[in-house]
């Protein structure tokens, strides 16, 4: 009776144990942008046409199968680039990806790091297409010494996450409800990078909030100059409030959330509510978004 107490013990023991451990711009271009001109991107940017999927009609259970089935699909599409070992790998990048099209030439800090995001590559597509990262994060190399250097990688890089961006209006989000990865992104996934400008002595983030009668109020679609706010702004170059999400690499269900859950990426301060902020009326409304040419698109993503 004792034994077959013990087995049943070990076996839940066991089963807890499995459970426990499911599965783990500033333009400024790594190559000539000319590498844009790859195959186009497979998968068709797609159009909002409800609000409900952006208004919490997911249940929890139906949200973490779509937020798996993201991960899934994102990780396959950049399986040859988890790890960026060298500039070879940094190259293959920034080439078109086979399966997408997508390519990541542009570093919007350069190698500079963000705490708790990592170091940014940007897909230049103005438009959000789901499945095709606007944004991947790479977590820097175990004791990296230069992750506030613009100019010294800190190699090797390893994927931490993704995310979308696109252009900011204070009246609408970003929805997919025909989306099988993305249906299920609401009020608690979408939120604003302030604009501002990466100065080109850091590469870091200065952030220029608008005066507003609320947080948000204000789309501010035409991206800043230095010259606005002298003498007390860096030269640098600046982009316009953006509308962001970021998915972070968990077993299983991927996190939605600014900073990365896990073990903390080194960097510079993010500001999260002031340079990264829920807006403080969220939109009622749904839209798909696109960023204006010219007005500084995703480059300028990342502090």
């Amino acid at each position: 009776m004792a034994d077959e107490k013990g087995r049943v013990l070990a076996g839940r023991k066991r089963r807890r144990l499995i459970a426990g451990s499911s599965i783990a711009a500033v333009v400024v271009g790594l190559l000539p942008l000319t590498a844009a001109a790859g195959p186009a991107v497979a998968a068709a940017p797609v159009a909002a046409t409800s609000a409900s999927a952006a208004n919490g009609r997911c249940g929890s259970f139906e949200r973490a199968a779509s937020l798996a089935y993201e991960q899934v699909r994102v990780l396959r599409t950049l399986k040859d680039h988890l790890v960026l070992r060298d500039q070879a790998d940094l190259e293959a990048l920034a080439a078109p990806n086979p399966y997408t099209g997508a390519v990541y030439p542009i570093l919007p800090h350069f190698f500079t790091s963000t705490q708790g995001m990592g170091v940014g590559f940007v897909n230049p597509n103005p438009e959000i297409t789901p499945g095709v990262p606007t944004l991947l994060f790479y977590r820097p190399a175990a004791g990296a010494q230069n992750y506030l250097d613009p100019f010294g990688p800190d190699l090797p890089y390893t994927l931490a996450g993704w995310g979308y961006a696109g252009q900011y209006a204070p009246d609408a989000m970003p929805s997919f409800p025909n989306d099988p990865g993305l249906r299920c992104f609401d009020q608690r996934d979408w939120f604003v990078h302030e604009t501002g400008i990466h100065d080109f002595a850091t590469w870091q983030f200065y952030a220029l909030p608008p005066e507003e009668s609320w947080h948000g109020e204000a789309a501010v679609e035409i991206p800043p100059i230095a010259a606005e706010c002298a003498p007390t702004c860096p030269d640098g170059v600046g982009h316009p409030r953006l509308w962001d999400s970021h998915i972070w690499i968990n077993p299983l269900v991927p996190k939605s959330s600014i900073l990365n859950p896990g073990p903390l990426m080194p960097g510079f301060d993010p500001v999260v509510g002031v340079n990264f902020f829920f807006p403080e009326r969220p939109p009622s409304a749904a839209r798909s978004v696109k960023v204006k040419s010219g007005s500084g698109g995703h480059s300028g993503h990342g502090g």
